[in-house]
C-alpha cells in the first residue's frame, strides 16, 4: 500500500495546526481556563479544518484498487477498471463506464515549468509523478483483463468517510462555541 499526498498538503495542514495551536494556548497563558473558550474553540476549529482538508485527503494505492480519500467522501476503483488518468486541475479516475471521481490531494501544479534546451524532457512534478504510477499501474491490470461478469457492478464505489465528516462538523461546532461562549 502506497499514500500519496502533495508536500504542500502537508506543509499547510501542519501549518493550520501548528498555528491552532498556537491561537489556543495563546488565548490560555493570557487568559486562563475560564476566559479561554474563544481562544480554544478557534485554535480546535483551525487545526481540525487543518488537518481535514490538507492532512486527511491522500490517494492510496492497494494491491488491488486505488481509493481517493477526500475530506468527506472516499472512492475506490479496481485497476483493472480504470479507463482514464486525467490530470487537468487535479487527479481524475475515470472508470470504463465514464464514471469519475476527483482527488483533492493531488491538484495540478500551478508552478510555471521551466524547459531547458539541453535537456529533452521536462522532470515531472509529484503529481505527474503519482498520474504515471496509476496509469502503468491501471495498464498492468487491463492486460489481464476482468471477465465480463465484474464489469456489470459500476467501476467507482463511493462511501462516505465518518472520521471527515466527524472532524469537520466538529471544528465547525469548536467555532461556533468560540462565538457563543
Amino acid at each position: 500500500m502506497t499514500v500519496h499526498r502533495l508536500r504542500s498538503s502537508l506543509m499547510w495542514g501542519w501549518l493550520a495546526v501548528g498555528f491552532g495551536a498556537i491561537v489556543a494556548a495563546a488565548q490560555i497563558a493570557t487568559g486562563g481556563f475560564s476566559q479561554a473558550l474563544v481562544g480554544l474553540g478557534l485554535g480546535l476549529a483551525i487545526a481540525g479544518l487543518g488537518w481535514a482538508l490538507f492532512l486527511r485527503p491522500a490517494v492510496i494505492l492497494r494491491a488491488d484498487a486505488v481509493e481517493v480519500r477526500n475530506v468527506v467522501r472516499i472512492g475506490s476503483i479496481s485497476w483493472g477498471r480504470i479507463a482514464h488518468v486525467d490530470l487537468k486541475w487535479t487527479l481524475e479516475l475515470v472508470g470504463d463506464d465514464g464514471a469519475r471521481v476527483g482527488s483533492f490531494a493531488v491538484p495540478r501544479s500551478s508552478a510555471p515549468r521551466r524547459r531547458r534546451t539541453e535537456e529533452p524532457a521536462v522532470t515531472p512534478s509529484t503529481s505527474d509523478q503519482i498520474a504515471s504510477e496509476i496509469r502503468q499501474r491501471a495498464e498492468a491490470a487491463r492486460a489481464g483483463d476482468m471477465p465480463a461478469a465484474g464489469r456489470q457492478a459500476p467501476s467507482i464505489s463511493r462511501t462516505t468517510d465518518l472520521t471527515g465528516v466527524a472532524i469537520v462538523l466538529a471544528s465547525a461546532a469548536a467555532a461556533v462555541l468560540a462565538f457563543v461562549a
